[in-house]
């Protein structure tokens, strides 16, 4: 690799309903569907339990709570996602040379190629997705994944597109 750069992209599965699990204990486990509740609102993301029932992103919520009535069904507390992504944000910037945040939930890391640099940013978004997000929330860990690719083409993008180990992304 010599003096390669690495580029990882990190996006957090589910990132709204497993803020809304890590903060709420009560649904740790539950189908979480984060949405506008009114008549016309629209699934902004499910959890994984709310994902087995059929439930996904933009669609209806009328349509969601028919899937899942046993359904944890929540308004968006943008604050509080603002809030555990700049925690990941500030732990992701320690490690690389570049970080481009191009979401709430996802980011693009330029990475030296030198000796332990991945290694250590893997180990920092486990660490991060775990317990440690910079003091916020509590209790469950959030689902992050990450992928990377070696020169900056579009091997990042393309390995995003790969189902995700911690389930459907």
């Amino acid at each position: 690799m010599g003096s390669e750069v690495v580029v990882l992209h990190v996006d957090a599965d589910a990132f709204l309903a497993s803020v809304e699990q890590r903060q709420k204990p009560s649904t740790a486990l539950a189908p979480v569907v984060v949405c506008g509740l009114g008549p016309r609102g629209v699934v902004a993301t499910a959890s994984y339990e709310a994902r087995r029932f059929g439930v996904g992103s933009a669609m209806p919520t009328v349509t969601a709570r028919r899937r899942c009535p046993p359904g944890v069904f929540l308004a968006p507390r943008m604050q509080a996602y603002r809030e555990h992504s700049a925690a990941i944000m500030v732990v992701l910037a320690g490690f690389a040379d570049v970080l481009e945040q191009v979401s709430i939930d996802e980011a693009y890391l330029v990475v030296s190629a030198h000796p332990g640099a991945v290694t250590g940013v893997l180990a920092a978004v486990v660490d991060v997705a775990g317990h440690r997000a910079a003091g916020v929330g509590g209790g469950r860990a959030l689902q992050v994944g990450g992928e990377v690719g070696v020169d900056g083409g579009e091997a990042p993008r393309a390995a995003g597109n790969h189902p995700r180990p911690a389930g459907s992304g």
